[in-house]
């Protein structure tokens, strides 16, 4: 095949994008911007009130769309406590929270109920979730599927968000078939990923991961920001002795 041929140029412009697909921290946008293909960007946002009071315990929800409907799959919630455990000393996760849901009679929905079961599970924080941008497409010799999440950390007793942040993760299988035998190929490995159970829940571990990596470690009060070292890291005190909160 001529090294001039288009096809060969497009080929090796797309193995180039493909592999310059990097991960990148940016500012949380109020506009709703559209997902990068080439690049994983993780828009996050810390609150002031986040460091004045940092959280020790959250609760996280169950993931609803912008109707309030409630996913039936915990796959999302159940991968978002996962990694939120590396990030506080205490998170409640699908199950705990259900049973207390269940014994205390409260519904979550309801911010009195909230405030409520936050006394009486001593933990006053929640994540909360809706589904953000990750379209998926099939296209016979390409498919691709995706989950994105934009997700914030509350806390009702103060009527504030502490921080908030959104991503999409993404798989895709295929791509462009120079010859009859690779065309076949293709639409065999888009068939294998369309079919694979895995790549739903390796979606959501991927998605969680990121998400939790915009937040700073609280656990046993230690403060390791990404990229930024705890010895520059000045934490909220109170004025009655200088002690930390």
């Amino acid at each position: 095949m001529a090294l001039n041929s288009p096809i060969t140029a497009i080929l090796i412009c797309f193995g180039l994008m493909v592999g310059a697909c990097s991960t990148q921290h940016t500012g949380y946008s109020d506009e709703d911007t559209p997902e990068d293909l080439f690049q994983r960007r993780i828009e996050s946002e810390i609150k002031e009130a986040f460091y004045r009071q940092p959280p020790d315990c959250v609760t996280v929800l169950s993931v609803e769309d912008s109707g309030g409907r409630k996913f039936d799959d915990p796959i999302i919630e159940k991968a978002i406590a996962r990694h939120a455990r590396d990030r506080f000393d205490r998170v409640i996760g699908h199950i705990e929270r259900e049973h207390l849901v269940r014994r205390l009679g409260f519904d979550l929905t309801n911010s009195i109920d909230r405030q409520r079961y936050a006394e009486k599970s001593r933990c006053g924080n929640f994540l909360e979730f809706v589904p953000w941008g990750g379209w998926s497409a099939y296209l016979v010799v390409w498919s691709r599927r995706a989950i994105g999440i934009e997700a914030r950390l509350i806390d009702p007793s103060r009527k504030t968000i502490l921080w908030r942040a959104r991503h999409a993760a993404n798989r895709s299988a295929g791509g462009v078939a120079i010859s009859p035998l690779g065309a076949v190929m293709k639409v065999i490995d888009t068939t294998a990923q369309q079919s694979d159970s895995d790549i739903r829940a390796s979606l959501a571990d991927d998605v969680a991961r990121r998400l939790m990596t915009s937040l700073p470690d609280l656990r046993a009060s230690r403060m390791a920001i990404p990229g930024i070292s705890s010895a520059n890291v000045i934490l909220p005190y109170k004025n009655n002795g200088g002690s930390f909160r």
